[in-house]
């Protein structure tokens, strides 16, 4: 399914034009790392806006855990795979609830802004 949106694309599948974004597992136990990829398997580079471009929200759209990083574009080139792992916790190092939650990141190709999302959920102990 794809939104269009001024200025920024939409994209909930988890795919497009050969980039994929998608977590190791849709259902995690609670304190389970949750990783997961973004694979470029396009013929271009695309841009992503720093080295750890990705951050998680709850199931309200609240922004949880954003990784530290320096503000400096990342190219992934064709072919080419990037991997990061959130251990569960929040930005005060907590460990969050149990219950749904994305991870979304931004990529750029060809100048174009686009959003892409996973969906997972914690489950409680």
């Amino acid at each position: 399914m794809i939104k269009i949106l001024p200025f920024l694309m939409l994209l909930i599948g988890q795919t497009h034009e050969g980039i994929d974004f998608k977590a190791n597992k849709d259902v995690v136990s609670s304190k389970e790392s949750v990783c997961f990829t973004i694979i470029n398997k396009s013929e271009e580079t695309v841009q992503l806006p720093s080295p750890h471009p990705w951050y998680i929200v709850d199931k309200e759209g609240k922004i949880i855990y954003s990784p530290m990083s320096i503000q400096v574009i990342v190219d992934l080139k064709p072919n080419t795979i990037k991997q990061w792992c959130w251990d569960q916790k929040d930005g005060s190092e907590v460990y969050v609830k149990p219950g749904q939650y994305e991870v979304k990141t931004h990529i750029y190709i060809s100048k174009k802004k686009y959003e892409m999302r996973v969906e997972f959920e914690i489950m409680g102990e």
